[in-house]
């Protein structure tokens, strides 16, 4: 049922298949996600291959259940166990990688008036055209600076992949393809923001999209692997709105999964947000919300409660009012969240489901704290998957989703 597979990281070639004794990998949302792979070391693993390929970040390692790709990323470490006669690889999902590089002066903007790299500056784009250009322009290509030297970039075959293909403009060096803005290669959201990241400051390209997807009216990410003939693919996936995919799978509880618990959660409750920006004493950026409703006498419910973020490299309050309303609108009530394991020889199973999908959800248990009339249900009636658990050994399969009620993100 399971195959893991090794691949060459800068190349995407694939050099075989491990034979695993023991899985244990997640995937989550707008994150990284992990796995752990066990590897007996009787009978040649790695079928012929030398041990040195065995090498932090020079392996891609992708877990496969039937004809699906459920785990992609990079070895991170690796150990082995004498006693035992078997190796374990540890492993972080692609994401990770982008989280390791820079928004530089190499890898900027050309400016040709004076011939200069000037970090990445976005006026009025659409955030999926800003996404595109970040992980394209500054992370998976090379750059020829035209002398001797040349600055690689690329993790593959370009490694990433994208939705479709929009009009396109090449820099004025002729290395570099961009997206026209508002005419990128994924469906646009329709929602514009203005963005600069200065090259000095050096700002991670994962950090610079993860905070992009945070703020009100953002977005959610995952990358999808598959096949392409004989080489894996590395499907950059944007989701807009938030409030998830819309699949049509229901899981009902005793039939095709087992809730184990519900719990009431009010750690994020919040009545008045703040964030604070770039900045110095009485000059900081400030933005403050608060919810009208509970600040009121007459009708809240709960004491005051506050929260802060600090965002220093903020400049501009559009920004941080993004911020505190997304911290308002998930701080709005308690989030009811229930934790469910699949049945595996069910359906769904562990590869028909994926982080940022929309299911329905029902328990026949008919009255208790969150509950409607037998159904584990927001107003939507559907629940958003944050995160998939799966844990494969001899004693079989087991998968746990980590839900949270798709009406959280409602309005965004």
């Amino acid at each position: 049922m399971y195959r893991v597979l090794f691949v060459e990281f800068k190349t995407g070639t694939l050099w075989g298949e491990l034979p695993a004794s023991s899985l244990d990998f997640s995937r989550v949302l707008n994150a990284p996600g992990k796995a752990t792979v066990t590897v007996p070391l009787a009978n040649d693993p790695l079928r012929g291959h030398d041990w040195s390929v065995i090498s932090p970040w020079r392996l891609l390692i992708y877990v496969q259940r039937g004809q699906r790709i459920v785990f992609g990323g990079p070895l991170i470490t690796w150990s082995v166990d004498l006693e035992r006669e078997e190796m374990v690889l540890n492993c972080e999902g692609l994401w990770s990688y982008y989280r390791r590089r820079l928004i530089n002066d190499l890898s900027g903007r050309w400016n040709p008036q004076s011939w200069t790299r000037e970090g990445a500056a976005y006026v009025g784009w659409d955030q999926a055209d800003i996404v595109y250009d970040l992980l394209r322009t500054q992370a998976d290509r090379s750059y020829d600076t035209g002398g001797t030297d040349k600055v690689e970039r690329g993790t593959g075959p370009d490694a990433l992949v994208f939705d479709w293909q929009g009009e396109q403009e090449p820099d004025p060096d002729g290395k570099v393809v961009k997206p026209l803005p508002g005419k990128g290669v994924m469906p646009p959201t329709g929602v514009a923001r203005t963005r600069n990241y200065p090259w000095y400051e050096y700002k991670a390209v994962g950090e610079a999209v993860e905070q992009l997807a945070a703020v009100q009216r953002g977005f959610n990410f995952r990358i999808d692997h598959y096949w392409n003939g004989d080489r894996l693919v590395n499907h950059f996936r944007l989701m807009y709105p938030t409030s998830g995919e819309v699949t049509g799978l229901e899981l009902e509880h005793g039939s095709n999964c087992e809730v184990t618990e519900v719990r009431g959660d009010g750690t994020n409750l919040v009545t008045q947000a703040r964030a604070t920006g770039a900045g110095e004493g009485l000059n900081t950026l400030i933005a403050h919300r608060a919810d009208a409703e509970a600040e009121q006498p007459i009708t809240s419910r709960t004491p005051r409660l506050e929260t802060v973020e600090s965002h220093v490299d903020v400049t501009e309050v559009a920004t941080l009012n993004g911020y505190v309303e997304r911290m308002l609108r998930e701080g709005s009530k308690q989030v009811v969240i229930p934790s469910v394991r699949l049945r595996p020889d069910a359906f769904p199973g562990p590869d028909n489901v994926q982080v940022g999908q929309v299911i329905g959800l029902r328990v026949g248990t008919p009255w208790w704290p969150g509950n409607q009339g037998g159904e584990i249900r927001g107003e939507r009636g559907a629940y958003l998957i944050a995160e998939i658990d799966t844990k494969v050994d001899g004693g079989g399969e087991e998968t746990s989703l980590t839900l949270v009620p798709a009406d959280l993100f409602e309005g965004d």
